[in-house]
């Protein structure tokens, strides 16, 4: 999926655009296809792919902030197609939906490996986690 395509585009494709509304918003459910599902994860897959990367790959010293706080605020556009992807997947399923899932329930297990399995973030969390208690964690 070309980061180019429409698809992938948040003026495209609800599930890759911000919620608004009430709450901090609500997800988009009368403008959400079941062929939007597809693009939306790959696309967010591949930026916190990037996000993760970025923070494996800084040059900083690893500390809580830059290594495990910035973990943790990545992925938000993930967070929100998964979680429609999730109410989709157990209360509002149909065959075509259930294709999709089939294709990118192995690929979204992949994707949580390539995460778990980053050596260079690893490394990172590892020296925040070595240094808690002289960084006052």
């Amino acid at each position: 999926m070309s980061k180019d395509s429409p698809a992938a585009d948040p003026a495209f494709n609800p599930l890759l655009a911000p919620w608004t509304g009430p709450y901090g918003g609500v997800p988009p459910f009368d403008r959400v296809k079941v062929d939007q599902f597809k693009p939306a994860l790959e696309s967010a897959m591949a930026e916190q792919l990037a996000e993760v990367d970025k923070i494996a790959n800084d040059p900083a010293p690893p500390s809580f902030e830059n290594t495990l706080a910035a973990l943790e605020r990545s992925g938000h556009t993930l967070d929100r197609v998964g979680t429609v992807f999730g109410i989709y997947s157990s209360t509002m399923s149909t065959p075509d939906f259930q294709k999709v899932e089939e294709e990118m329930a192995p690929r979204l297990a992949a994707f949580s490996d390539q995460i778990t399995q980053n050596e260079k973030l690893f490394q990172r969390i590892a020296a925040v986690y070595a240094a808690r208690q002289t960084a006052g964690l």
